[in-house]
C-alpha cells in the first residue's frame, strides 16, 4: 500500500517537480528563459547558458546537438522571474 499524502503535501511535491523542469539542464542554478526556436530543436535553456554558447561559438544544442544560429534564440515570457 502506498504512502498517503495530504493535499498540501501533494501540491508541494507537484510544485517541486514543475520547478525542476524549469531549471536549465546545463546551468541548474538558472531558470530556463530562452528557447532554440525557428530552425532549431525547441529545447530550453537559461540566458546565461545560451550567452555562453554564443560567446564560445558552440552553436549546437547541449541536449540533441542540433545546429542553431543566434537568430534562432527566442525569449520565453512568463517562465522566469
Amino acid at each position: 500500500m502506498g504512502v498517503m499524502h495530504t493535499g498540501d503535501e501533494l501540491l508541494e511535491e507537484e510544485l517541486r517537480a514543475l520547478k525542476s523542469r524549469l531549471k536549465c539542464s546545463v546551468q541548474p542554478t538558472e531558470w530556463k528563459d530562452r528557447i532554440i526556436a525557428r530552425k532549431g530543436c525547441y529545447h530550453m535553456f537559461s540566458k546565461k547558458c545560451v550567452d555562453n554558447l554564443i560567446k564560445t561559438r558552440n552553436r549546437k544544442c547541449p541536449i540533441c546537438a542540433c545546429k542553431w544560429d543566434p537568430s534562432d534564440i527566442a525569449p520565453v515570457h512568463g517562465l522566469a522571474a
